[in-house]
């Protein structure tokens, strides 16, 4: 009996070591996840335009030092999005309905999203974050997490597409207007890229025709 009660002790040691390991530093389980739903699904749903800048650094294994770039990000509700680098060089993703368009030095390729699992997968994760509505996408499981200034959403990929290219993605959600301020995407191999967005014009008005490319 004293076996088995020891034994049932180090598996609580165990679970419990596992959990407390599985929080992000810095942060603690969100306890009041429903309301916190309500106001992100709210805030969400109120946002017809989205116009920021972004840092984005690529952290790879093999390499010294980061990979670093800067552009525009731009959304339109409902579908769509561009992802303008302007610096080291110059490359745009816009997604506009169902459709991939990718400009890289002045060649612009078109790919339909719903005839390749890959580009589909891509294009509503992709939709999914700028929109605000990956607490909806049933192509995920939640985690969340807060502390004084942020909510963090923790995505873990369910369909086996998805889980090729990614591991996690890391949502920050500023406390003070439920608005994204950075994503972080972990891939399977253990490199990473973290995008920190700023001056965001949040219903400001864009263009539809920022959202072709020639």
């Amino acid at each position: 009996m004293k076996k088995n009660n020891f034994l049932l002790l180090l598996t609580c040691i165990w679970v419990f070591s596992l959990t407390v390991q599985a929080q992000p530093k810095g942060y603690k389980d969100l306890k009041d996840t429903s309301s916190f739903r309500r106001s992100f699904n709210a805030k969400s749903k109120s946002i017809a335009t989205n116009e920021s800048d972004f840092l984005q650094e690529k952290y790879i294994a093999t390499m010294t030092e980061k990979a670093v770039s800067k552009g525009k990000f731009y959304y339109k509700k409902a579908n769509l999005m561009r992802w303008e680098n302007t610096s080291p060089i110059n490359h745009t993703i816009v997604l506009n309905n169902g459709k991939m368009m990718i400009k890289e030095k002045g060649k612009v390729k078109t790919y339909d999203t719903n005839s390749n699992k890959l580009f589909r997968s891509m294009n509503d994760m992709m939709l999914t974050t700028a929109s605000g509505n990956m607490l909806n996408n049933k192509d995920y499981n939640k985690l969340l997490y807060e502390n004084e200034k942020y909510y963090l959403v923790e995505l873990v990929p369910t369909q086996t597409t998805a889980k090729k290219f990614i591991k996690t993605i890391e949502i920050l959600v500023e406390k003070s207007d439920y608005t994204v301020s950075q994503i972080k995407m972990y891939e399977p191999s253990g490199d990473y890229t973290r995008i920190e967005f700023s001056n965001k014009k949040i219903n400001e008005g864009i263009a539809d025709a920022t959202f072709l490319l020639k």
